[in-house]
């Protein structure tokens, strides 16, 4: 029996005695017993709401039970669906790329194949494009997916439920001219058929992005300038502008890799400091990672900076900066020789190591095929198991020839009196970011 229901008890024995009592009492006295039966009626007035009010709070409590109940249901159901959203991906996504890829391009669909997935995460709602109408801007889960037909490449983004499909129209271009030059591939004598960044360099010098010295070598081992690295990025990448040039007082009007330098400048892959560019001063491996980083504007979001631990020599200690390495690292784009765990980020970079830093780079942008290597971080961020073969580019016979006399293409030209700055860059690189291709003049 709780309180409540025995204090009731006690009121009704306490007012049948008070009621029995008045029937022999004087008028007065039975006055008084009248008054002291309403008080204790009152009390038990009271006492009723009281237990009527501990009933509904005993309701409110299973009621409080059975939602958490509930709500504890709900987040087991989204975290199996989100844990399965990669298996779905066969059903959904890539259906839909299918089928926006037959419509674009009038192929069967049963004839597409997956080249590669690869997880991304969007900062606006237009997948990093052009979008018509505006862009919501918040971080969009999605894939960046590469196929074939056997003969061409399309490469789409997605979100992550396949209800926002978008052709990438610079990285397919970027793609396709990769096939197209495979069976003209450039071949430099001082780079080696074993040297281990030949493959990188051959197809960075075939799609014009890198070029040679005058007297037809490449100097592989050679540290890299400034000025060098401004004309890679030129022709690798066209990204807005982030800011105004400004008159480097370092820098000739007619310097060969004055136009370079600028446009390297304004995509904000390069900084000055006091108006001077310092186009002959060297690169060091880190100045080449984090310039990359930033003016693709490679995303950080829900990186785990845990994948640092592979490295022996993590020497920053800035949370940008560390979250930066982790994420070039999950997305493939650290190349660390001869020592894959060693970062050597203060050792100064050659013009081998930007090639295939640049490689990886485009790499990540669906812009070129994958080239294994011992030496490069593996990109954790491809889906593995997509339910679906995944094939090999489209095979072509490889054969080089003589390297070309035009050396008014890529890097490395200048003291020797070619122009790489000024001529019309190729390439391209639609980022996470948001940030367009800008058509060069």
């Amino acid at each position: 029996m709780t309180n409540s229901a025995y204090a009731m008890v006690q009121c009704f024995l306490t007012v049948a005695s008070l009621t029995a009592l008045s029937a022999l009492a004087t008028p007065v006295q039975a006055q008084a017993v009248k008054t002291d039966v309403q008080t204790i009626e009152q009390k038990q007035e009271q006492t009723t709401e009281v237990q009527t009010t501990e009933t509904e709070v005993q309701t409110t409590e299973t009621e409080i039970r059975t939602t958490e109940t509930e709500i504890r249901t709900t987040e087991t159901e989204v975290e199996r669906v989100e844990a399965s959203s990669e298996v779905r991906f066969t059903q959904t996504v890539q259906v839909a790329v299918f089928e926006a890829i037959a419509q674009r391009s009038r192929v069967n669909a049963s004839n597409l194949q997956i080249l590669e997935v690869s997880r991304r995460s969007w900062t606006d709602s237009c997948l990093g494009l052009p979008g018509q109408g505006g862009c919501t801007q918040a971080i969009t889960p999605g894939y960046l997916v590469s196929v074939t037909d056997g003969q061409q490449v399309w490469v789409y983004r997605t979100n992550a439920t396949g209800t926002g499909v978008v052709f990438d129209e610079q990285a397919t271009t970027i793609r396709m001219a990769q096939l197209r030059v495979r069976n003209t591939q450039v071949s430099f004598p001082d780079v080696p058929t074993d040297h281990w960044a030949i493959q990188y360099i051959r197809e960075l010098a075939a799609l014009d992005i890198l070029e040679g010295y005058p007297d037809q070598l490449y100097r592989p081992n050679a540290p890299v300038t400034r000025a060098e690295f401004a004309a890679i990025i030129r022709r690798a990448f066209q990204v807005t502008a982030v800011r105004n040039t400004i008159n480097f007082v370092d820098v000739e009007e007619d310097y060969w890799a004055r136009t370079a330098i600028n446009e390297a400048y304004e995509m904000g892959f390069l900084n000055a400091s006091n108006s001077e560019f310092r186009p002959k001063a060297q690169l060091f491996r880190g100045d080449i990672l984090f310039a990359i980083a930033r003016g693709l504007n490679i995303s950080t979001t829900d990186v785990a900076l845990d994948v640092l631990s592979r490295y022996s020599d993590v020497t920053v200690s800035s949370s940008e900066a560390r979250l930066l390495l982790a994420s070039l690292t999950n997305r493939g784009m650290i190349v660390n020789y001869p020592n894959a765990e060693e970062l050597n980020l203060n050792r100064v970079a050659t013009r081998a190591e930007v090639a295939v830093l640049v490689y990886q780079a485009l790499c990540s942008m669906g812009y070129v095929s994958r080239i294994n290597s011992s030496y490069t971080a593996q990109d954790t961020t491809v889906v593995k198991d997509i339910g679906a073969e995944v094939v090999g580019e489209p095979s072509t016979t490889s054969t080089n020839k003589p390297r070309r006399q035009n050396c008014n293409q890529g890097i490395g030209n200048g003291a020797e009196g070619c122009d790489p700055g000024n001529s019309s860059p190729r390439g391209g690189s639609n980022d996470e970011g948001g940030r367009t291709p800008g058509q060069k003049p």
